[in-house]
């Protein structure tokens, strides 16, 4: 994100994302993992760990922060997420 008005988004991406493992809420590992959170790495646990999941965690995360800071004059109609060079979603609520 590089628009200075939307700083809190970076903002908000730096802190629960940076350093992040993602984690599905039913994950078999996730008494294994999450001892170790906060160690080297953050954990971020979600319903779904697919780029699909993520993406619609992210929508439900950060369209309600895009709504209060714009007091409801904007909000996320559409979230692309690129997994890498050749996977991508593009979640549309």
């Amino acid at each position: 994100v590089a628009c200075g008005g939307l700083s809190f988004l970076m903002a908000w991406i730096d802190t629960h994302l940076d350093h992040a493992c993602v984690l599905s809420a039913d994950d078999r590992e996730l008494a294994w993992v999450r001892p170790k959170d906060g160690t080297v790495f953050k954990l971020l646990v979600v319903e779904n760990a697919s780029a699909e999941g993520i993406a619609r965690h992210l929508h439900a995360a950060l369209d309600p922060l895009v709504r209060a800071e714009t007091a409801g004059r904007a909000w996320i109609a559409e979230l692309e997420l690129h997994e890498d060079a050749r996977n991508s979603v593009r979640f549309v609520p």
